[in-house]
């Protein structure tokens, strides 16, 4: 049975995670108000940057003009050799107001698949 408090919305929003001083591109997979699933497409080299309940920064547009920033505690890391893929599951650490009204209204423009 699912456990999650809020919905996670599909998506396919581009993305970059901070590990520290190093920069992951990938995206978001889906989404919600206090969690999501990122698909990393750098290459990893080292998985200790995403031990469960390290912080993340993670950025991503919601429009031209405007950055979202979160921060964010990693909660599981997979590394699928067979897919070559690398997938985190986040939760992010007090969404701003701002965000979690973009998610309840769908209002992140092409970027969100509702």
């Amino acid at each position: 049975m699912e456990k999650r408090k809020f919905v996670r919305k599909p998506c396919h929003l581009d993305a970059a995670i901070i590990s520290g001083d190093k920069i992951y591109d990938g995206y978001i997979g889906n989404i919600s108000e206090e969690g999501l699933e990122y698909l990393m497409t750098a290459y990893v080299q080292s998985p200790r940057d995403f031990t469960p309940e390290r912080i993340l920064q993670l950025n991503f547009p919601v429009s031209v003009k405007e950055t979202v920033n979160l921060t964010c505690e990693a909660i599981w890391f997979l590394r699928a050799v067979s897919l070559d893929q690398t997938l985190i599951g986040m939760k992010i650490i007090n969404p701003p107001q701002k965000y979690r009204e973009l998610i309840r209204k769908g209002n992140m423009g092409r970027f969100l698949s509702v």
